[in-house]
């Protein structure tokens, strides 16, 4: 499975189309908690927002990245093609 499309929709929410058909909005508040450097960074909204779709994965200028399957696993709602 592969991330085609992202895009943040306020700060912690990002919007995300799959390979698979899978389409829907996953929510990471409970990851903006960690008190992890990269993780932090993703508390601020300006750079939250600037998510991108990268090999099938979602990437932050940071380099933090996070696994398709997990965030497919995580789609609060869905639509399927």
């Amino acid at each position: 499975m592969k991330v085609t499309r992202v895009c943040a929709i306020d700060s912690s929410r990002i919007l995300c189309s799959f390979d698979s058909g899978l389409f829907g909005v996953v929510n990471l508040r409970k990851l903006l908690d960690f008190e992890e450097e990269r993780v932090a960074a993703l508390n601020d909204p300006l750079f939250f927002a600037r998510v991108t779709a990268h090999k099938g994965r979602i990437l932050w200028p940071n380099f933090f990245t996070l696994c398709p399957h997990f965030l497919a696993s995580h789609v609060i709602s869905d639509f399927v093609d």
